[in-house]
């Protein structure tokens, strides 16, 4: 009863933790504010064990803490102080989810896949279903001019539907498609969560594409190809008997022009938008300093869309190399613990996210590579914690 407990308050957990939905009974919060004081469970020497081996990565986020607070020192926006600092509570809230589960003996992998399954199942309700869909925003405060002018996306409880939703949700699909011989059940929601991730943020099918590629040309099993043929007659079955007929036709362009534009590849609209979007710091202070304030919404010039010239323009080359390191040294541990298919998956996705948006830089999607690297990082700490035990005890006797 303890673990199924345990369980249902990993899934709300981890919904709030990373899709982080701003409720009106909130006031408009994040979400997220109602897990902060489980910060305090650090404090506990069962929680906190562990922590050391992501010493190096916790380091370099203070460094790169320390290089924006002299950054907003010499003028710039403290926006990304509030974010980066933002950052650090959802890392510790992640570490302390990651021991929990381990505590009580809970997947929290499995734990995962049932959020995104439960947030596939909203955003699809809310695309079929107009009323529900009405009741859903009722509940929350859109602060996103754009999904307010534009309702042929933006369907789901949850913040930042346009990019951090989507690209959440496809990587948790991912994670499902790259172990699915372990969680097979899953396969009956990948079309949900796949599709939940299409009306919102397109860019979110990155993961899950890269996940299928790995599995036809590395994983070339008898068992994998009879998992995608049997999706493929799902997808068919469903899209023939209600799912062409019931969502939005501008929703169902927006959609399919997608993947017409991955067909044109560099040609494609979306890739010429954002190439577009180009900009770049104007002189040699701001090549090594950066501009002090995000491109994206320019206090002065142009703007752009790109992650690495928001980065590079915001904080300049020291600040992209703190980043980068900073990265190092969360997905290194990871490693050789992680199965190998998801974890390039994940890095590729890391790239390309970063192309669409501030993907490092204290996005709250960012949270979730967190969770899952550190997840990985930390599989031999149980035992080793179960050894000095054991160890203890022969001591005693």
């Amino acid at each position: 009863m303890r673990k199924l407990i345990v369980s249902i308050f990993l899934v709300i957990a981890l919904y709030l933790l990373l899709l982080n939905p701003a409720f009106t009974f909130m006031g408009g919060r994040h979400s997220q504010l109602l897990l902060w004081p489980f910060v305090i469970l650090l404090r506990f020497n069962n929680i906190r064990a562990g922590i050391n081996l992501h010493k190096g990565f916790l380091i370099s986020w203070f460094f790169v803490l320390l290089y924006i607070v002299f950054r907003t020192l010499m003028g710039g926006i403290p926006q990304y102080l509030i974010t980066h600092l933002s950052l650090l509570f959802g890392i510790l809230l992640a570490f302390v989810l990651i021991r929990i589960a381990s505590i009580y003996e809970v997947d929290l992998i499995k734990s995962l896949l049932i959020m995104a399954s439960i947030a596939g199942s909203i955003s699809c309700a809310c695309l079929f279903f107009p009323s529900f869909n009405v009741f859903t925003k009722s509940i929350q405060v859109i602060t996103n001019d754009y999904l307010l002018e534009n309702t042929f996306r933006g369907f789901g409880i949850g913040d930042g539907l346009t990019f951090t939703y989507g690209v959440i949700l496809g990587s948790i699909c991912a994670l499902g498609i790259c172990l699915i011989s372990k969680y097979r059940w899953f396969i009956l929601f990948i079309p949900i969560v796949s599709g939940a991730v299409i009306i919102n943020a397109r860019t979110g099918i990155v993961p899950v594409i890269i996940s299928f590629l790995y599995l036809l040309i590395f994983e070339r099993k008898f068992k994998n190809y009879v998992y995608i043929f049997g999706l493929i007659l799902l997808l068919y079955f469903m899209w023939i008997s209600f799912i062409e007929r019931l969502i939005p036709a501008d929703t169902l362009e927006w959609a399919i022009i997608f993947f017409e534009e991955i067909g044109e590849g560099s040609e494609g609209a979306t890739a010429d938008v954002l190439m577009s979007y180009d900009v770049w710091p104007e002189d040699t202070f701001e090549w090594i300093f950066g501009k002090g304030f995000s491109v994206f919404e320019p206090i002065k010039g142009r703007r752009s869309d790109v992650g690495y010239s928001i980065e590079l323009c915001y904080g300049g080359l020291i600040y992209c190399m703190l980043l980068c390191i900073m990265v190092w040294k969360l997905i290194k541990p990871a490693y050789k613990k992680m199965p190998t298919m998801c974890f390039w998956t994940f890095v590729i996705s890391l790239f390309i996210f970063n192309i669409k948006s501030e993907y490092i830089s204290g996005n709250v999607a960012f949270v979730f590579l967190v969770l899952i690297m550190f997840y990985y990082s930390q599989k031999d700490i149980e035992q080793v914690c179960e050894d000095k035990k054991v160890l203890s005890n022969v001591t005693a006797n």
